[in-house]
């Protein structure tokens, strides 16, 4: 399972910690009517790395935006300003899944990834570029877990300058990810409309992913 992992390897926003079985203000794992016992609360911008030998087959869970944003005052509620995820995985700088835009009333999604083959893989959590998605971004990978063959490895990347070469840069006390001029570790010409660097396979912000200017 995913919780079984060091989750200290996974960055998260709003200078909040990546929680083990909890949401990310460490209550229950709740999506939809549904509560979890397995999986990891976090919040956007969150992406976590790892480096695999090419014997990890799959990923699968339900992902969605934990149902304690909906305890956050009413007042937020305006127009389209709804908490929002989406949630993304990456094989070898290939994206294999995307949920897409998920609102806080939204029903979960079932997630199934197939990383055959892949030496790197990315998950990452999103804002899903509503406002309040920035503050309300409090995704969770309910009961996540990986599919191996025999003679699997499977490590959470925390080395700095390797996360530095694949052009993440999620300083830790900064609410807005933004990526880097590091090289990309794949041949990527999508670039940024906002910054104009290359948009490495896993940058921290969706807003590299999406083309869309930081807000």
């Amino acid at each position: 399972y995913l919780d079984d992992f060091d989750l200290s390897a996974m960055s998260c926003g709003m200078g909040k910690k990546a929680q083990a079985r909890k949401s990310v203000l460490e209550k229950p794992l709740r999506l939809g009517d549904k509560t979890y016992e397995r999986g990891v609360g976090t919040h956007s911008e969150s992406v976590m790395l790892f480096k695999t030998n090419g014997k990890v087959t799959a990923f699968d869970a339900t992902v969605g935006v934990d149902r304690e944003t909906q305890e956050y005052p009413a007042s937020w509620r305006t127009g389209k300003n709804w908490g929002s995820c989406s949630f993304r995985v990456y094989a070898d700088g290939r994206k294999v899944f995307d949920s897409g835009v998920i609102k806080e009333k939204d029903a979960p999604k079932p997630l199934h990834a197939d990383l055959e083959g892949a030496q790197w893989i990315l998950l990452e959590c999103s804002d899903g570029g509503f406002w309040a998605g920035y503050l309300c971004g409090h995704g969770d990978w309910a009961d996540a877990r990986f599919t191996f063959k025999d003679g699997a490895k499977l490590e959470p990347v925390k080395d700095e300058p390797l996360l530095e070469q694949w052009g993440v840069l999620t300083p830790p006390e900064s609410q807005e990810p933004r990526i880097n001029g590091a090289a990309c570790p794949v041949n990527l010409t999508e670039r940024c409309t906002a910054c104009g660097d290359c948009v490495p396979a896993c940058p921290a912000s969706a807003n590299a992913l999406t083309g869309q200017a930081p807000k």
